[in-house]
């Protein structure tokens, strides 16, 4: 069995690139696919957009909702997981002292955005204070159950965390917000194509999810679940040409998404055509991707806690493809271009592609490593040496 699958992305030569959780990295099979589409949307763009494109649209979320486990009719396209969250933020009629119960792990945009609600609506958000590295998913449930009340409104967590890369235990929360009627709303940014993902099972109010990260689809494409009882509550932010047509809830959910006005809808049709490609091409289709990045990662995490002599506290039981590292120093930003100078320093001397961050609100540096499926176990060699002597130059 291959070790890895290097030839199906663009990767430059002498570069290493650890930061797929970011970013993501498409295959160049559905890079080209894209630009035929894109080719075909200038030379023929009534055909196009009039004739062709909602079909194809249809198509490839149909591909993704059987992927992802829910009814292709409750599920829409958008361009980003934050628009996702945006959309359901500013749709929910909040009333004043209404709560919004969140942990310190959420994303700085989802933060961003509930201080806004706060001075807008005079919400309330009761934070849950999760560690770094909890010992298990009970002790996160414990947390984030522990800060709701009579007012909770909103149960807003990720699936898994961005900076401390924790998978969280969605399933036995929504269980406890159904019990008591409280909705929640899962940022998933970085679920869909790192673990096995059933939303339909898992039984959230509202779930959203990037294409581009671990599903390897292009750029602008990701989803937004809605329960069927909540969707004629649910307004996308731009209101445009479909708006309020249809007969019931769900067809005027579904129009409302569909056209954003006049916009490149390529990578929305492309989502469908990446899960094949992969699942085609990799032994063992997506369920051997995903246990294989979670091998791997474990695998990079322990060569980095060897080499810098660091301890390794996340459990491996709420790790998927990503895993974050405490380094045991205080950040040192770049002004210019606003980075750590670690980070910038691994890719200029050492051509290494990683995140050096901090954990909100410390300064305190973090490593988060990824794993896909074009690396192997020297790249987290070649990553910790380079760390090593990074570290032994600046002391």
């Amino acid at each position: 069995m291959r070790d890895n699958y290097r030839d199906l992305f663009p990767l430059k030569g002498g570069t290493t690139p650890l930061n797929h959780g970011s970013f993501g990295k498409c295959p160049l099979e559905i890079i080209r696919f894209r630009n035929e589409l894109a080719d075909e949307m200038e030379y023929l763009s009534t055909i196009f957009y009039t004739r062709k494109s909602r079909e194809l649209i249809e198509m490839s979320r149909s591909i993704l909702s059987d992927f992802i486990g829910t009814p292709s009719k409750d599920t829409v396209f958008v361009k980003n997981a934050t628009t996702g969250v945006n959309t359901v933020i500013n749709s929910i009629s909040f009333e004043k002292n209404d709560e919004v119960v969140t942990t310190n792990l959420i994303y700085s945009s989802c933060r961003n955005l509930l201080e806004k609600m706060v001075k807008e609506k005079s919400i309330k958000v009761r934070t849950a204070e999760i560690s770094l590295f909890p010992k298990n998913g009970e002790e996160i449930y414990q947390k984030i159950i522990g800060e709701t009340t009579e007012r909770t409104k909103l149960i807003f967590i990720d699936h898994i965390s961005s900076e401390s890369a924790l998978i969280m235990p969605v399933k036995k929360i929504a269980e406890f917000a159904a019990k008591k009627g409280i909705a929640i709303l899962v940022d998933g940014a970085h679920a869909p194509g790192m673990i096995p993902l059933d939303i339909t099972e898992l039984g959230v109010t509202y779930y959203t999810g990037n294409c581009h990260k671990w599903i390897c689809a292009p750029k602008g494409a990701a989803f937004l679940y809605v329960k069927p009882e909540k969707q004629n509550e649910i307004k996308p932010l731009i209101i445009s040409r479909f708006f309020n047509i249809g007969k019931t809830a769900n067809e005027r959910f579904q129009n409302a998404f569909f056209w954003q006005g006049t916009m490149d809808y390529i990578s929305y049709i492309c989502v469908g055509k990446t899960i094949e490609f992969i699942e085609e091409s990799v032994n063992g289709g997506w369920k051997e991707v995903m246990k294989k990045n979670h091998k791997l990662v474990i695998i990079g995490r322990k060569i980095i806690c060897k080499k810098l002599n660091i301890k390794d506290w996340a459990p491996d039981e709420l790790t998927g493809s990503i895993t974050t590292l405490k380094l045991g120093s205080k950040k040192l930003i770049d002004e210019k271009t606003g980075l750590d100078i670690i980070q910038l320093e691994l890719f200029d001397k050492f051509g290494i592609e990683t995140l050096i961050s901090t954990i909100y609100p410390t300064d305190d540096r973090i490593l988060r490593l990824s794993a896909a499926i074009y690396n192997c176990e020297e790249d987290y060699e070649k990553l910790g040496e380079a760390l090593k002597i990074i570290s032994e130059e600046s002391d």
